[in-house]
């Protein structure tokens, strides 16, 4: 199996997986997602772990305002690599941020998938569009 074909794959995956969490679709539009919550289960997590504002925006390489933002529900529209990103950093399953489970499970460290999700987080709208194209001749 060629190295491109397996990458393809496991980004079709986490593709699926995505949408299953109905944050967001493939185009990166926010389907149904309530902000309020958002913020609070990120802030109560936080706690818990015993973090703080700063210390969750350095690690994930954004600015402390922008994080009292998602916390105050004050994001209108907030990004999936920014939850995905807080939720691996607190070690905490990115459904539950969303209130799509009520279990405060932890996120399952997946090397190969964070990999994954890190390099899909670097792609423009035009390599997304490229890989779609190539995922949806693949899978027909």
């Amino acid at each position: 199996m060629s190295t491109l074909f397996l990458h393809c794959a496991i980004f079709f995956a986490l593709i699926i997986a995505l949408c299953e969490n109905q944050c967001y679709n493939i185009a990166k539009e926010v389907i149904r997602l309530d902000t309020k919550l958002l913020g609070l289960n990120i802030k109560n997590v936080r706690i818990t772990r015993n973090k703080t504002i700063s210390e969750v925006a350095e690690a994930i390489g954004i600015n402390k305002a922008t994080i009292s933002r998602y916390e105050r529900g004050e994001i209108a529209r907030p990004k999936l690599p920014v939850i995905e990103s807080i939720a691996r950093y607190l070690n905490v399953d990115p459904s539950f941020l969303v209130g799509k489970t009520t279990q405060f499970s932890q996120f399952k460290n997946n090397p190969l998938k964070n990999e994954v999700i890190d390099k899909i987080n670097h792609l423009t709208d035009e390599e997304l569009k490229k890989i779609n194209i190539l995922l949806d001749t693949m899978f027909k």
